[in-house]
């Protein structure tokens, strides 16, 4: 049986400047295609760690200790399955904090609202305000606050 070396050698010829393979005999193009199947294999078994530890140490910066943890994995195979599940936890999370933020934020211009029309609010009226857990109770409470001739007939109206 021929080795790759010899067969690449023998295979080899030049014909209008151009290096044709001479593909003769079947069982050492099998052979030949084995060997480089074989290389393959081996140089790709060998990328995927590196790759892999370089996929984490790109994402690394993105940790945010108790949020976002990025977990020690060894091969391509652990950090797409790793993705897979921290994606769509890091997306549910994110649109979270998002809504948390909005509704803050609609808190805000809620009694900044208020203090304009009716003056400075109280303390136990600020606290409600604090305990309001969604956007449409803001739009309620926004929409009676004007209507509401004061303070006192809205505060009245709430539960």
């Amino acid at each position: 049986m021929f080795s790759p070396d010899m067969l690449r050698g023998e295979m080899m010829s030049e014909k209008d400047g151009e290096d044709q393979v001479l593909l003769s005999h079947p069982e050492i193009d099998e052979d030949l295609f084995q060997d480089f199947v074989r290389e393959q294999e081996s140089e790709r078994a060998a990328l995927g760690p590196a790759f892999a530890h370089f996929l984490l140490e790109s994402l690394r910066p993105l940790q945010i200790p108790g949020k976002i943890e990025i977990p020690e994995v060894t091969d391509l195979e652990e950090v797409q399955s790793m993705l897979t599940e921290r994606v769509a936890e890091w997306t549910e999370q994110w649109k979270q904090e998002g809504r948390e933020d909005c509704l803050g934020q609609a808190r805000g211009v809620l009694s900044q609202y208020l203090e304009r029309r009716f003056g400075p609010l109280p303390e136990e009226f600020r606290r409600r305000i604090e305990t309001i857990s969604s956007i449409s109770e803001i739009t309620e409470l926004s929409i009676r606050a004007g209507e509401a001739s004061s303070l006192a007939v809205l505060a009245a109206g709430l539960t």
